[in-house]
């Protein structure tokens, strides 16, 4: 009877330790998962992973028939600021924007970084009215804020394309496009400014940023 006690005792600690290793597995799985769709600076969606949801979610509402915008965002004038005040001052700012958008948007919504210092919003059901509202709220947000470099304080602001499926464009490729050539306009018209996509607007080349 003690030998079969001890055998059973012995099962349910082995059964007890594999349901830790099960439960550590997971959650190093999960970090794992995390690690591989994050921006490492930013903490938002890299770009990888924000592309594969944008042709998700593009796919949907095609089928659904509902409507789906997305913002292309680039940071005014960071080249110099980056230059002037420094990478981890410029990696800061970068770190920063990157929290407001997270405070700024829906849960349902995406916000990823595409690369360097232009960042991407994916805004499902929402149409080209309410996206304008969004990024302008989200500009204003920004323009608020006055960061302070090693030797003066630095205004920053946002330029801004928007482009909403299907109105202008039917693809994620097609719909990225639109929202960039709007953001090229945005900064050639003066930068902090939102541009919502246009059949006028003409692609160009991108201007110093």
């Amino acid at each position: 009877t003690g030998i079969f006690n001890a055998m059973v005792a012995r099962l349910r600690e082995d059964r007890e330790e594999l349901a830790r290793i099960n439960i550590t597995l997971t959650g190093k799985n999960e970090e794992l998962r995390s690690l591989s769709i994050t921006d490492s600076l930013t903490g938002l969606y890299n770009r990888r992973h924000i592309m594969e949801t944008l042709a998700n979610e593009a796919t949907r509402a095609c089928r659904l028939k509902h409507v789906f915008s997305v913002m292309m965002i680039d940071v005014d004038h960071f080249k110099q600021y980056n230059d002037g005040s420094g990478h981890q001052a410029g990696d800061a700012l970068l770190r920063k924007i990157g929290a407001i958008f997270q405070e700024s948007i829906r849960n349902i919504d995406y916000a990823g970084r595409y690369g360097g210092d232009e960042f991407i919003v994916l805004l499902p059901e929402v149409g080209s009215t309410r996206a304008l509202e969004v990024a302008d709220r989200l500009r204003e947000r920004v323009a608020a804020e006055t960061l302070t470099s090693e030797t003066e304080k630095v205004p920053v602001s946002l330029s801004i394309g928007v482009a909403t499926l299907p109105e202008h464009g039917e693809t994620p490729e097609a719909i990225v496009a639109s929202a960039d050539t709007a953001l090229y306009h945005a900064k050639r018209s003066g930068r902090n400014r939102v541009v919502l996509a246009s059949n006028d607007l003409q692609p160009g080349l991108k201007m110093a940023m």
